[in-house]
């Protein structure tokens, strides 16, 4: 069973062993993980709020997902910034089961207003795109080196 807990920087400190070139080139660019959660914690403001996890399968912690939520001319919605499953559980169905209970989550939380969560993929990043088109998430548009791709609530 998929479960969300609260980032910390123990957490981030056990992550950054799971760094790989992809990971580097597709998720956390010039940072690593103790750098993206000081940045999301630094950077979060009203509007903009970040949530990040650590993701778990049962006990064992598979992945990292980043979550903003925002505003924008009336509309709410989430952004996923960046979904990081751990190498050695990739290719296994945990990017479908996480972005599924995700999904799952959103659609009951009788607080959240969100229309819309939008993932921002790197137009190389062959497994994510696959992935996002597998769960049904609209491509919307292309800017420069990104695409997007919306699921709707």
């Amino acid at each position: 069973m998929i479960k969300f807990k609260k980032q910390s920087l123990e957490y981030a400190k056990v992550m950054n062993t799971w760094i790989n070139e992809d990971i580097k080139k597709y998720a956390l660019f010039d940072n690593d993980f103790i750098g993206e959660y000081n940045y999301y914690k630094e950077n979060s403001d009203g509007e903009n709020k970040a949530h990040l996890f650590a993701v778990f399968n049962d006990k064992e912690m598979i992945g990292y997902l980043a979550i903003i939520t925002w505003s924008d001319c009336g509309v709410y919605g989430h952004t996923i910034n960046p979904i990081i499953i751990n190498p050695k559980y990739q290719n296994q169905g945990f990017g479908v089961k996480v972005i599924n209970e995700l999904i799952e989550k959103l659609n009951h939380d009788k607080e959240s207003i969100a229309e819309v969560i939008e993932a921002v993929v790197d137009k190389e990043n062959k497994k994510a795109i696959k992935l996002f088109k597998h769960l049904g998430f609209e491509r919307i548009n292309r800017e420069d080196n990104f695409i997007q791709f919306n699921f709707y609530l």
